[in-house]
Protein backbone atom coordinates (compact mmCIF):
# COMPACT_ATOMS: atom_id res chain seq x y z
CA UNK A 1 0.00 0.00 0.00
CA UNK A 2 2.87 2.37 0.82
CA UNK A 3 4.45 2.02 -2.62
CA UNK A 4 1.06 2.26 -4.37
CA UNK A 5 0.17 5.60 -2.78
CA UNK A 6 3.71 6.98 -3.08
CA UNK A 7 4.87 5.61 -6.44
CA UNK A 8 1.67 5.00 -8.40
CA UNK A 9 -0.68 7.72 -7.12
CA UNK A 10 2.27 10.08 -6.62
CA UNK A 11 1.57 11.37 -3.12
CA UNK A 12 4.47 12.78 -1.12
CA UNK A 13 5.36 11.29 2.24
CA UNK A 14 5.56 13.61 5.23
CA UNK A 15 8.07 13.72 8.05
CA UNK A 16 5.38 13.31 10.71
CA UNK A 17 6.17 11.18 13.75
CA UNK A 18 3.64 8.36 14.09
CA UNK A 19 4.25 7.98 17.81
CA UNK A 20 5.41 5.07 19.90
CA UNK A 21 4.78 1.60 18.52
CA UNK A 22 4.70 2.45 14.80
CA UNK A 23 7.55 2.45 12.29
CA UNK A 24 7.46 4.84 9.34
CA UNK A 25 7.22 2.99 6.02
CA UNK A 26 6.68 -0.37 7.73
CA UNK A 27 3.31 -0.19 9.46
CA UNK A 28 2.55 3.54 9.25
CA UNK A 29 2.85 6.27 6.62
CA UNK A 30 1.46 9.75 6.13
CA UNK A 31 1.06 11.32 2.71
CA UNK A 32 0.15 14.80 1.52
CA UNK A 33 -1.62 15.58 -1.72
CA UNK A 34 -0.17 19.03 -2.45
CA UNK A 35 -3.52 20.74 -1.82
CA UNK A 36 -3.58 20.66 1.99
CA UNK A 37 -4.95 17.13 2.34
CA UNK A 38 -3.23 14.37 4.26
CA UNK A 39 -3.81 10.62 4.36
CA UNK A 40 -2.47 8.19 6.94
CA UNK A 41 -2.13 4.45 6.42
CA UNK A 42 -1.46 2.26 9.42
CA UNK A 43 -1.60 -1.42 10.27
CA UNK A 44 -3.95 -2.23 13.12
CA UNK A 45 -3.23 -5.96 12.79
CA UNK A 46 0.25 -5.45 14.20
CA UNK A 47 -1.33 -4.55 17.52
CA UNK A 48 -4.06 -7.19 17.48
CA UNK A 49 -6.86 -4.72 16.72
CA UNK A 50 -9.76 -6.11 14.71
CA UNK A 51 -12.34 -4.00 12.94
CA UNK A 52 -15.67 -4.97 11.43
CA UNK A 53 -15.81 -3.34 8.00
CA UNK A 54 -19.15 -2.74 6.30
CA UNK A 55 -20.20 -5.38 3.82
CA UNK A 56 -20.50 -5.37 0.93
CA UNK A 57 -17.24 -3.48 0.55
CA UNK A 58 -18.83 -1.30 -2.18
CA UNK A 59 -20.72 0.53 0.60
CA UNK A 60 -17.50 1.62 2.31
CA UNK A 61 -16.01 5.10 2.09
CA UNK A 62 -14.72 6.44 -1.23
CA UNK A 63 -11.44 8.37 -1.07
CA UNK A 64 -11.57 11.20 -3.62
CA UNK A 65 -8.86 13.36 -5.17
CA UNK A 66 -9.69 16.60 -6.96
CA UNK A 67 -7.48 17.08 -10.03
CA UNK A 68 -7.03 19.93 -12.52
CA UNK A 69 -6.90 17.68 -15.60
CA UNK A 70 -8.85 14.44 -15.22
CA UNK A 71 -7.87 13.01 -18.61
CA UNK A 72 -4.16 13.61 -17.98
CA UNK A 73 -4.32 11.97 -14.54
CA UNK A 74 -6.22 8.97 -15.86
CA UNK A 75 -3.61 8.55 -18.62
CA UNK A 76 -0.76 8.89 -16.11
CA UNK A 77 -2.24 6.23 -13.83
CA UNK A 78 -3.11 3.88 -16.69
CA UNK A 79 0.56 4.02 -17.69
CA UNK A 80 1.26 2.71 -14.16
CA UNK A 81 -1.18 -0.21 -14.67
CA UNK A 82 -4.12 1.26 -12.75
CA UNK A 83 -7.41 -0.11 -14.10
CA UNK A 84 -10.45 2.15 -14.01
CA UNK A 85 -13.92 0.61 -13.66
CA UNK A 86 -15.96 3.76 -14.29
CA UNK A 87 -15.30 7.07 -16.05
CA UNK A 88 -17.57 9.82 -17.20
CA UNK A 89 -18.33 13.48 -17.78
CA UNK A 90 -21.39 15.11 -16.26
CA UNK A 91 -22.96 18.57 -15.97
CA UNK A 92 -20.68 19.42 -13.03
CA UNK A 93 -17.42 17.89 -14.36
CA UNK A 94 -15.86 14.44 -14.62
CA UNK A 95 -14.93 11.46 -12.48
CA UNK A 96 -12.95 8.24 -12.80
CA UNK A 97 -13.08 5.36 -10.31
CA UNK A 98 -10.52 2.66 -9.47
CA UNK A 99 -9.41 0.41 -6.61
CA UNK A 100 -6.21 0.38 -4.60
CA UNK A 101 -4.41 -2.96 -4.04
CA UNK A 102 -6.59 -3.74 -0.98
CA UNK A 103 -9.86 -3.02 -2.79
CA UNK A 104 -10.53 0.45 -1.41
CA UNK A 105 -12.59 2.61 -3.78
CA UNK A 106 -10.74 5.71 -5.04
CA UNK A 107 -12.03 8.49 -7.27
CA UNK A 108 -10.42 11.26 -9.28
CA UNK A 109 -12.69 14.18 -10.10
CA UNK A 110 -12.47 17.46 -11.98
CA UNK A 111 -14.89 20.36 -11.60
CA UNK A 112 -15.85 21.73 -15.03
CA UNK A 113 -14.15 20.77 -18.23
Amino acid sequence: MFTFYRDVIGLETTRADPGEGYEVGVDWAQFKDGHGGEIELFDHARFGTDFEFPLPRANATVLTFRVDDLEAEVSRLRARDVEFFSEGWYDWGGAAHFLDPEGNHLQLFQIGR
